[in-house]
């Protein structure tokens, strides 16, 4: 009886204790699960720093501007005016077939002479150019001993006049030789690869002469004769870019052999571009002679300054 009664008294005393300590533990958790947690702050991104285009970042080499010789990818039409009005003329001499003596010097003065080119470019590192020009002259003289001329006699004494005509046509490979790497540089040589067309055309009149014919008419002396041939030529080229639109350009060619028809020539000039116009200017050589396995056989080297204009079209 009385053991019942103390444990009564145990469980009296022991569940109020329990019953704060329950409380308090559910207390202590609803206020740590109500705190709210302080948001940690971001770390702010770094400004970005945008780099200037036009400024090489790091170790970047920056990017020099190409002059636009030779690989300008245009077609491009030119005409040009040539002073060629220095010297006598032609010479005509006598051929390996000649039977007398058919030889004059100096035909006559040359006039100017106009002329035009196309350039066709053809791979990054060649193109295709056509040139042409004219000229023409006229001269007078007399005859210091009897010549055989265009199979026609003339006698010491005849008082000559004489004119001629020349035409030239051109068409050439201009190929980049050395170095042959890109970007080109400023110095390079070019190879020429040519086939050449020539013709002259002369007379030779004694308007004075008082010869008569067998029924004592006046006889017109006059003769005249056509040369022309068609050659290959080989040469070189070399050009110096002064500045990314000038250039310096010494170019040669020729052709011939021995007792047969030669041709030469060469030309220094200066060219300015400017969007799709272009200025040249500079000086000419140009040497011919006909084959001397003929009656008469004809020869000059033409030389002078020369101006030109070219037009990029496209």
């Amino acid at each position: 009886m009385r053991k019942a009664l103390t444990f009564r008294v145990f469980d009296l005393r022991v569940l109020p204790a329990t019953a704060l300590l329950l409380m308090a533990q559910a207390g202590l958790v609803a206020q740590v699960t109500e705190t709210p947690q302080r948001p940690v702050a971001a770390p702010s991104p770094a400004p970005r720093v945008q780099a200037d285009p036009q400024k090489p970042t790091g170790n970047a080499v920056p990017v020099k501007k190409v002059p636009d010789y030779p690989d300008r990818r245009t077609i491009t039409l030119g005409i040009n005016y040539w002073a060629t009005n220095i010297g006598d003329g032609p010479d005509m001499r006598g051929g390996s077939k000649s039977t007398d003596y058919a030889t004059i010097y100096g035909m006559g003065k040359p006039k100017m002479s106009p002329g035009a080119e196309i350039i066709i470019p053809l791979a990054r590192t060649n193109s295709l150019h056509v040139e042409y020009f004219r000229t023409q002259g006229t001269g007078n003289q007399t005859l210091t001993r009897d010549s055989d001329l265009f199979l026609n006699q003339f006698y010491k004494g005849d008082y000559l006049a004489s004119k001629y005509r020349i035409q030239s046509g051109k068409m050439y490979l201009d190929d980049l030789l050395w170095p042959h790497k890109f970007p080109v540089s400023r110095f390079r040589v070019k190879s020429l690869i040519e086939l050449q067309y020539f013709t002259i055309v002369s007379s030779i009149l004694a308007p004075l002469s008082t010869r008569k014919d067998a029924g004592g008419n006046p006889v017109s002396i006059n003769g005249q004769g056509t040369r022309t041939f068609f050659m290959p030529t080989f040469g070189l080229a070399a050009e110096y870019a002064l500045a990314p639109h000038v250039l310096f350009r010494l170019e040669g060619s020729g052709f011939g052999l021995r007792h047969k028809a030669a041709l030469w020539d060469g030309a220094a000039n200066i060219s300015w571009r400017r969007k799709s116009l272009e200025l040249v200017a500079g000086g000419k050589l140009y040497h011919f002679k006909t084959t001397p396995a003929n009656t008469e056989y004809l020869s000059s080297t033409l030389n002078g300054a020369f101006v030109g204009l070219r037009f990029h079209i496209f």
